[in-house]
């Protein structure tokens, strides 16, 4: 394996007479007799209830595939690729099983009609229906995502929500569902469209049950004869087309997660910064920024897009600032991340040459996006299927080569949204001839799966912004995620009534996913840094600063974490803490549990006739510090009460 792929091991093939097995990090892949995953495990654990189903209907009859053969065509540690066949009813069933280390099992499949070793009447197509049927154990059946969310693609809608608890119902197309637990899951890869699909209700190609807490997934794909048979007798001399499909399954987590102080203490540099600084006459004095971030603890700044003078194509806006800047940090010992985006600006030298292919066109013909900003320029939405991906590329290798930048920010880079390029190949035309968009998911796995090695040759890391898009196809190559800015308006005006904990769970914490994750916080005098970090510290997740007022809240919280070396505790979470409770039924806890016998605590109240709760805490422990205030408890026979102020991070250590 190459060096920058360590998070990996190399892909293993067990190769049998009846089936293979598929051995990638913390997963397994087996096919017994069979042309799907008869089993997926991640962490030693099984995901499927039963194996994964094709399942063809011929008339008023389902078929089983028979004489399944499969064949080992290569491998080697980054890739392993079998051939599999079956036939049933009459129609052959041809496969390709591509393996890849990140755990990415995609799957090209072909179906054709008998023709050449069958009579006449086994030459005429008869297949009516055709399901595939997915469905999870009962451990991993309790979140659910889904993508795109039910609005569009196209930059997330404002206060949606496609991620939590099992979601029951029909949906159109989607390219990406994910079911599991807080541990682990299974992402399916639905496809980069519905082409060639014939469904008689469009709105229901994707079904999700829930039978006896067993979540089972079921995308229709035929519901009538294939319309591109047309019932006709297949030919030499006028051969009925195959019928093709890429399909994908990818066990989470896909890598190890290691989290330390560099994955949270970050200071992020945008408008807000900028403010502050020119309010108290600083905007221009790196020392003066840099002293601030150094006294604070800050490990990493992230410069965001008003760094580049071009949007998305690093180039500072003021040199010789830039360098005074990234000069001071690594005296510090402070990385410099910079911003790449999902953009090409009209500043952008070669946007008169490129722009038909490079940029993404809705179903509708028309160009999208659009960022207007100064110096005077409007950035338009790319598709990574246009050519701009290796445009991309080679400025995150100039950027890190020539500018002295340690990792890069991806700003929607990892999404794979919707186009109808024509010109680049996205989109397809429906039985109308109308134009229907496609999702690139392949095309931008490939720009990220190389922009994952340039970055991690040069000793860099990816931090990516993907707000409701949790498609692992994608984001296995990226080391963290920054989620929740379409959410940030209604955590404004509720009180978790919107964004509950499973959807926090299934999207925001990332342990279940294989990358870590930081929350968006957008601050405000209706919801504080210490809400928001109440929120997601319960799933052991930081915050970003924007502000320095926001910085000086966080610097407590990481001087807290490093005093009491809690990134090396065992880490309790509240739907599995036996260690604390609390006796007030939305008072939510989990804990830190020291080798020592300490305990650290989080907790906040969702509660707003709630004022105080009784914490059950081990017996040894004798008193209990407010960690954020000072404020001293006696335990007495393991029970302490203390106040808990609505929707506020509440730090609390028991020993």
């Amino acid at each position: 394996m190459k060096k920058a792929l360590s998070a990996w091991t190399p892909v293993v093939v067990e190769d049998r007479a009846d089936g293979f097995t598929l051995r990638v990090w913390g997963r397994s892949y087996t096919f017994d007799n069979a042309i799907l995953p008869t089993s997926i495990t991640s962490r030693d654990g099984e995901l499927l209830d039963r194996p994964v189903k094709l399942v063809p209907v011929f008339g008023d009859r389902t078929e089983e595939w028979t004489e399944i053969t499969h064949a080992l065509v290569s491998a080697d540690e980054e890739k392993a690729v079998v051939s599999v066949s079956a036939t049933a009813g009459n129609v052959v069933f041809s496969g390709t099983v591509t393996a890849e280390y990140d755990g990415f099992v995609r799957m090209d499949l072909q179906l054709c009609n008998f023709w050449q070793f069958s009579d006449d009447d086994l030459a005429v197509p008869k297949l009516t229906g055709l399901t595939l049927d997915v469905t999870m154990n009962e451990a991993h059946s309790g979140l659910f995502h889904y993508w795109p969310n039910d609005k569009t693609s196209i930059i997330p809608a404002k206060d949606v929500m496609n991620s939590g608890h099992l979601a029951c119902g029909d949906y159109p197309f989607k390219p990406y569902v994910m079911f599991g637990n807080e541990e682990a899951g299974l992402g399916l890869f639905l496809g980069e469209s519905h082409k060639g699909f014939c469904l008689n209700d469009e709105d229901r190609c994707i079904s999700v049950t829930g039978e006896n807490g067993k979540a089972r997934m079921q995308m229709h794909i035929f519901d009538r004869m294939p319309d591109a048979w047309g019932g006709e007798a297949d030919r030499w001399v006028a051969a009925l087309p195959p019928l093709c499909f890429t399909i994908g399954f990818q066990a989470t987590p896909v890598k190890p997660v290691h989290v330390s102080d560099v994955d949270y203490k970050y200071f992020h540099y945008g408008d807000k910064a900028i403010r502050d600084l020119a309010a108290v006459g600083k905007l221009n004095d790196a020392e003066y920024l840099v002293n601030k971030l150094t006294e604070a603890g800050v490990r990493r700044l992230v410069l965001h897009e008003q760094w580049s003078t071009i949007q998305n194509y690093g180039l500072p806006a003021n040199p010789d600032y830039y360098k005074k800047l990234v000069a001071a940090c690594h005296r510090n010992n402070i990385r410099v991340m910079v911003y790449f985006g999902y953009e090409c600006s009209t500043l952008h030298p070669a946007f008169n040459a490129n722009a038909e292919k490079w940029l993404i066109r809705t179903g509708d013909g028309h160009f999208t996006g659009g960022w207007q900003r100064k110096p005077h320029q409007r950035a338009y939405m790319v598709c990574y299927r246009g050519g701009y991906a290796e445009e991309l590329r080679r400025r995150v290798a100039y950027v890190m080569d020539e500018l002295g930048v340690d990792d890069i920010y991806t700003d929607g880079t990892f999404v794979p949204w919707e186009c109808a390029n024509e010109a680049h190949g996205c989109g397809w035309r429906d039985s109308k001839g109308e134009l229907q968009p496609s999702y690139p998911v392949l095309a931008v796995r490939e720009h990220v799966k190389q922009l994952y090695e340039l970055v991690h040759e040069r000793g860099g890391i990816i931090d990516t912004h993907q707000s409701t898009c949790c498609m692992m196809t994608t984001l296995s190559f990226c080391d963290s995620i920054f989620d929740g800015e379409n959410i940030q308006d209604q955590l404004h005006k509720d009180n978790l009534d919107f964004l509950d904990m499973a959807a926090f769970r299934t999207e925001y914490m990332g342990y279940n996913l294989g990358v870590p994750a930081n929350f968006i916080a957008y601050t405000n005098e209706e919801r504080p840094m210490g809400a928001l970090e109440g929120l997601s510290l319960l799933h052991n997740v930081h915050c970003r600063s924007w502000s320095f007022s926001d910085l000086d809240y966080m610097q407590k919280i990481w001087r807290i974490f490093d005093d009491y070396r809690l990134n090396d505790a065992e880490w309790v979470p509240y739907w599995r803490n036996d260690v604390v409770t609390a006796d007030a039924p939305r008072v939510t806890v989990s804990a830190y549990k020291e080798a020592g016998g300490a305990v650290t605590v989080v907790a906040m109240n969702a509660d707003a006739n709630c004022a105080e709760t009784t914490l059950r805490v081990p017996a040894h422990c004798t008193r209990l510090t407010d960690l954020l205030t000072g404020a001293q408890y006696p335990v007495e026979h393991g029970a302490v009460t203390v106040p808990v102020e609505l929707c506020l991070l509440h730090l609390l250590r028991a020993e």
